[in-house]
């Protein structure tokens, strides 16, 4: 266990409130036994997540009776949340520079208003074209700022030996709101309406987001006097198979916009995660319509639903530890095939049996898809140019993740099914095998010294 009090020496040069700061972090301790702060952040964000996926895991279920109270296709209605995802994509780069070099605080604060105005806002809109600048110019950049696209670049400063596990456990949160957020849903549906649920998140977002980002989060453990993983000094350079010097640079490199294009990891990143991404999107938008769809009863598919995020909840941590344990590939690895068992199970099978082992499977393998992202892109690029290099990725994985959702529903529209909107999805992973046997997640040398 760390000795605290040693790390957190007062600095004669701070002011008293810092350095009460500093001890007070230094101190912390759970039942008289000593934490590392960070995991206090990790709970923190643990908690925003909760709010950020609230809205992914409630959208799909409002969207039938929103389609039927604004007199349109499924399709219309998906346009929104795509739109939102696109401009999401397109203000990750500024998003991801902005938390590089600015306090995250200012970003994360900032996404908070933004999304309970989307809320409030989107309950009282009346038609289209007001749907769609909702989404467009407030849902769009706000959920990205809240996400744990922002968070994970606070916690990349934190951990470095066991940020597998603190990346997860960030995540978790939105797993956590995938339990209980469909249940909450279908009944708000049921009882007032999706405009009412809508409001309801709303004051979710703001009552629980701004106290957590004034008194919990911290951009990185060095603020408050500490070092990463709760160590007594900087852990030095650990080579993993490649030289010192590959290995430091890859931590400390302040890559440039040119050089990241020019690594071909970076690329196959966006194809592999960006495949991975697309099916989700598609999944838990049409899932529950998919289900109801002469399946189940709403509040059947509504407990599957749950039970699929209680699979990613727990997944996380176990994923989380084993990319921590062996590598970050091979636990990519497990996600990935147990996606495609679990999508081909809707494909195939139209019992509940086949319904509940699919949500299963695919939930345990979705679960740590945005952590081992995180974790892939720190082992590329480093945590100085994390936030940049993930922030790229973004406008480039856009096209194929945004796909899904709107051809789901064009099919739907068309002829009445999912079933060949979820074979689509299985094609999607299928291809997406490939780029996981070529990649290879590790620093990539010098440019600048590269002939």
């Amino acid at each position: 266990m760390v000795d605290f009090e040693e790390v957190a020496i007062s600095n004669p040069e701070r002011s008293t409130s810092e350095n009460a700061k500093h001890k007070r972090a230094a101190d912390f301790s759970v039942f008289g036994y000593p934490v590392f702060f960070g995991w206090v952040v990790v709970a923190g964000c643990f908690c925003m997540s909760i709010v950020s996926g609230a809205f992914f895991y409630a959208r799909g279920i409002f969207l039938p009776q929103m389609a039927d109270e604004f007199g349109g296709s499924r399709l219309d209605v998906t346009l929104a949340f795509t739109i939102a995802q696109a401009v999401g994509a397109f203000a990750a780069p500024v998003i991801g520079h902005l938390l590089d070099k600015h306090h995250p605080r200012r970003i994360l604060l900032g996404g908070a208003v933004m999304v309970t105005m989307g809320y409030v806002a989107t309950a009282y809109a009346s038609t289209y074209l007001m749907l769609y600048a909702i989404f467009g110019l407030l849902f769009g950049a706000g959920w990205r700022a809240i996400s744990s696209f922002a968070t994970s670049r606070v916690l990349v400063q934190w951990f470095r030996r066991k940020r597998g596990l603190a990346l997860s456990l960030d995540v978790a949160g939105a797993s956590f709101a995938g339990v209980f957020v469909p249940v909450i849903a279908v009944w708000l549906m049921a009882t007032y309406g999706w405009r009412v649920g809508f409001a309801s998140f709303g004051v979710l977002t703001i009552g629980l987001v701004v106290p957590l980002v004034m008194f919990v989060i911290h951009r990185a453990p060095e603020d408050l006097g500490l070092y990463p993983d709760g160590d007594k000094e900087p852990l030095q350079a650990e080579t993993g198979g490649e030289t010192e010097g590959e290995a430091g640079r890859g931590e400390e490199r302040l890559w440039t916009t040119r050089e990241l294009f020019r690594i071909p990891a970076f690329w196959m990143l966006i194809v592999l995660f960006s495949a991975m991404f697309c099916v989700w999107q598609g999944v838990n938008m049409h899932l529950f319509g998919h289900f109801t769809n002469g399946r189940f009863t709403a509040e059947q598919a509504g407990v599957l639903l749950s039970l699929m995020g209680l699979f990613i909840l727990s997944g996380k941590p176990i994923l989380g530890w084993f990319a921590d344990w062996a590598t970050p590939k091979a636990a990519i690895a497990v996600a990935l095939i147990c996606q495609l068992v679990g999508v081909f199970l809707f494909w195939f099978g139209d019992t509940y049996l086949f319904a509940v082992l699919g949500v299963v499977t695919y939930g345990f393998g979705f679960s740590s898809v945005t952590p081992l992202q995180s974790m892939a892109t720190a082992a590329v690029f480093g945590t100085a140019a994390y936030g940049k290099a993930n922030g790229l990725m973004q406008p480039f994985m856009l096209p194929v993740a945004l796909i899904a959702s709107p051809l789901a529903a064009w099919i739907y529209d068309t002829t009445g099914s999912y079933t060949n909107a979820f074979l689509q999805f299985l094609i999607i992973l299928v291809v997406a095998l490939p780029i996981l046997v070529l990649i290879k997640l590790r620093a990539p040398p010098d440019l600048n010294r590269t002939k």
